[in-house]
């Protein structure tokens, strides 16, 4: 992920209703595609570690689209 494009979450939460924290080290780019994964390793604060990641710049008015891949399991 291009520095100047891109944030990458990492050591806060987005508050007391998730019990999770951002990690970095959830984050991987590997061939061009990015891979964000949740685990039970504390982060934060909280019990479980999460990945996020962020645009530098302004998103107006237009068509945003995403393909992903949702893993098995409840509550995904």
């Amino acid at each position: 992920l291009e520095h100047e494009r891109w944030i990458i979450a990492d050591g806060w939460t987005n508050g007391s209703i998730f019990d999770a924290g951002w990690a970095k080290r959830n984050v991987a780019v590997r061939d061009g595609r990015v891979s964000l994964s949740l685990d039970d390793r504390p982060s934060s604060g909280r019990a479980f570690s999460a990945a996020e990641i962020q645009s530098r710049g302004f998103a107006g008015y237009g068509r945003f689209e995403v393909r992903m891949k949702a893993v098995r399991g409840r509550g995904m």
